[in-house]
């Protein structure tokens, strides 16, 4: 159950349903169009222990142009998972338009025993509409931490300077950068989860990306942390093929859990 709610306009939290594994599915709803220049979105999470929850968005992030001299738009997110806790915490792609600034800062706690799946994706831009690279600026900074210590930590910064000409060679036009991929995500996959889990997932992800091409293609890549979990990153050139992938590998996580109950 949950025992505390607060939201405040244009977010709110749809009604949660009950989950296999006995956590709960958590949607958070948007009523605007999206992040403003100058808006500030915060999130505070918080799982007691023996928990279990997903939580997901309604759809797309939409980030929408910076105007001169104001300040950029922010994402502020803050997860505390007490002992034994599982969340999933799947959000749908970050969607810049044409001349966006985004700030977006993630800080996670897990205690001991806890379990954190964290998606974190982005889309080049309004694709459709021809907007590819051409937002802004978008700085992020993520931290996954336990008691003892960071579990990781991720920075980076993307600044298109579509403007420039020649362009720079740290545009994200250029082949070193994405090539020709339109969408980036990272899973990270942080605390105590079964030995298997890995390898699973590796395997997961292999057969995945053999099975897709084309304009349906994608890349993912498994690398294990230091301590206490692995990392799963994403290239595609569609947000379909990511979300179904990290569906899939996040499926995997929902069944070890319900294992760990029945036992």
């Amino acid at each position: 159950m949950i025992s505390t709610l607060e939201s405040s306009a244009p977010l709110k939290v749809a009604r949660p349903f009950p989950r296999d594994d006995g956590g709960l599915d958590v949607c958070v709803m948007d009523a605007s169009p999206g992040l403003l220049c100058g808006d500030k979105y915060g999130f505070s999470w918080h799982l007691e222990a023996n928990t279990i929850a997903q939580i997901t968005t309604q759809g797309f992030t939409r980030v929408h142009p910076a105007r001169a001299g104001n300040s950029d738009s922010r994402l502020e997110t803050q997860i505390y998972l007490e002992e034994n806790a599982t969340l999933l915490f799947l959000p749908d792609p970050i969607l810049p338009f044409l001349g966006a600034r985004l700030r977006s800062e993630m800080h996670a706690k897990i205690a001991a025993g806890a379990r954190l799946v964290l998606l974190e994706s982005l889309c080049a831009g309004r694709i459709a509409r021809g907007e590819v690279w051409s937002f802004g600026a978008i700085r992020s900074r993520t931290l996954v931490e336990d008691e003892r210590g960071p579990l990781f930590c991720a920075q980076q910064k993307i600044e298109p300077s579509a403007s420039l000409s020649p362009p720079s060679p740290l545009s994200p036009r250029n082949f070193l950068a994405f090539g020709d991929w339109t969408h980036s995500a990272v899973l990270f996959f942080a605390g105590d989860f079964a030995p298997e889990t890995e390898s699973v997932s590796r395997e997961t992800a292999a057969r995945f990306c053999l099975l897709h091409s084309g304009e349906n293609a994608i890349s993912a890549a498994v690398s294990p942390l230091a301590r206490r979990g692995f990392v799963v990153q994403m290239l595609a050139r569609r947000g379909h093929e990511i979300l179904e992938l990290t569906r899939l590998l996040a499926n995997a996580v929902s069944r070890e859990t319900t294992k760990t109950e029945e036992r």
